[in-house]
């Protein structure tokens, strides 16, 4: 078990409260966590700065220092590990181009995702968790509708059902696993739920996801099954992109 964090923000900041000074920031949270930390952070235009260390991040000075440099977009983690042992390879979030990754839960048999892989990506992988896996798999299904081709991006839309359909396909299948992610190419951050707790919190000027809520809401739980995407943008928000969400929202309504 691992605890994920992301934020879009509508202006450059750093994300020291969330990462290091809540009650259950991501350093509060990593003496239950300690098998290593990654943070990758951009400011929109120059790409990702990835930092990643297989230690604890409480009892790192760098992980301290990182939380207070500045950014509007981030994909931050702290492991737990159950696939694969503490290193660098095995350590979140994963990059791939502009593409980062990272995965909050264990996957009891990775062989149907392996099957649905390209050969491509399946090169690509350098550690030995399912969570890389993961990630190669859904990569698969991004180069399928160019997400991923040079700087062009994929026609409106197309990103947010490859990834909806990718996920239906596999969690269908009985003892799938817990799959929790967040995921982004520098331009949107994606977050969805399958397994384990995520929840989301919309401010004026930022969306923060965490495993754990950190303290003062109004944060919401996301579903079983959600997939969620915030766009890099003046005015961040929450846009509702799988059928089980949509189906849950009209309910509330």
């Amino acid at each position: 078990m691992c605890r994920l964090l992301g934020a879009v923000s509508a202006e450059l900041v750093d994300h020291h409260h969330a990462l290091r000074a809540a009650p259950k920031s991501l350093a509060a949270l990593s003496p239950d966590h300690p098998h290593g930390w990654g943070l990758a952070l951009t400011d929109g235009r120059r790409g990702w700065d990835l930092h990643k260390s297989p230690g604890c991040a409480l009892d790192d000075p760098r992980f301290g220092a990182l939380a207070r440099t500045p950014g509007r977009l981030l994909v931050a983690h702290v492991r737990k590990k159950t696939v694969g042992p503490e290193s660098l390879y095995n350590t979140h979030p994963f990059r791939r181009g502009r593409w980062v990754f990272a995965h909050n839960g264990t996957l009891h048999d990775t062989g149907p995702i392996e099957r649905r892989t390209s050969g491509a990506r399946r090169a690509e992988i350098e550690g030995d968790t399912d969570s890389e896996r993961l990630f190669a798999f859904l990569l698969t299904a991004i180069d399928r509708v160019g997400g991923t081709a040079g700087g062009r991006r994929a026609p409106p839309g197309a990103v947010d059902r490859a990834l909806c359909a990718a996920m239906d396909e596999v969690t269908a299948a009985p003892g799938f696993g817990a799959a929790n992610f967040l995921c982004s190419d520098g331009e949107a951050l994606y977050a969805y739920r399958h397994g384990r707790t995520l929840h989301v919190l919309e401010r004026r000027s930022v969306v923060l996801f965490a495993s754990e809520p950190q303290g003062e809401g109004p944060w919401r739980e996301l579903g079983d099954g959600d997939l969620v995407r915030v766009d890099l943008g003046a005015q961040p928000r929450v846009r509702w992109l799988s059928e089980r969400a949509e189906a849950r929202l009209r309910r509330i309504a």
